[in-house]
């Protein structure tokens, strides 16, 4: 990547803008200032498997850009994914299987699991313990031959209420680490 404050007409260097700064008027918008940025945006959408619309990034035409960097967060390739839960009705359904396929085929490490209650005044973010074990709360594992999450929750713990038994709303996410 070609160092910036060694460009005509950009500021040069300082404690705010340590590597210079684009000045209006003033920079030459060429090849050498804009280069590097195009090249990194070419190569987003290579990684996403994206081909170029050759329209711009607009509502109507789709986010293109958007759309590599959401793929290369949902895959992975940036280290961690974050999965809607969707519909579960906790009150009634001890068990959920959220499916999931890790594209890149990581080692899943869940960091969190946000669950909503239905009265909307807020949630209840935990840690769920990995495989059966015990707690007021329940607990989770991936099945990787399945490629989905499973979601337990515990008879009789903070979340077999009514406070968690509407069907339809998205229950929370599951935000992922993924190792290498």
């Amino acid at each position: 990547m070609r160092k910036l404050e060694s460009q005509a007409g950009v500021q040069a260097p300082t404690s705010d803008y340590p590597k210079g700064r684009i000045v209006n008027n003033q920079t030459l918008v060429n090849e050498e200032i804009n280069g590097d940025i195009v090249q990194f945006f070419h190569r987003m959408t290579q990684l996403a498997g994206i081909t170029e619309n050759t329209l711009p990034d607009n509502v109507t035409n789709t986010f293109q850009l958007l759309e590599a960097m959401k793929w290369l967060i949902d895959n992975g390739t940036i280290g961690q994914a974050i999965v809607p839960i969707g519909a579960w009705d906790m009150d009634t359904t001890q068990i959920k299987l959220v499916n999931w396929a890790n594209p890149v085929n990581r080692l899943v490490v869940p960091v969190s699991i946000i669950i909503f209650s239905d009265v909307n005044v807020g949630y209840n973010s935990y840690y769920l313990p990995q495989s059966n074990a015990t707690s007021l709360l329940g607990s989770y594992f991936y099945n990787k031959t399945a490629q989905r999450f499973e979601l337990i929750r515990d008879n009789g713990g903070c979340f077999d209420n009514t406070d968690f038994n509407d069907g339809i709303i998205n229950r929370g996410y599951i935000y992922a680490k993924l190792l290498p």
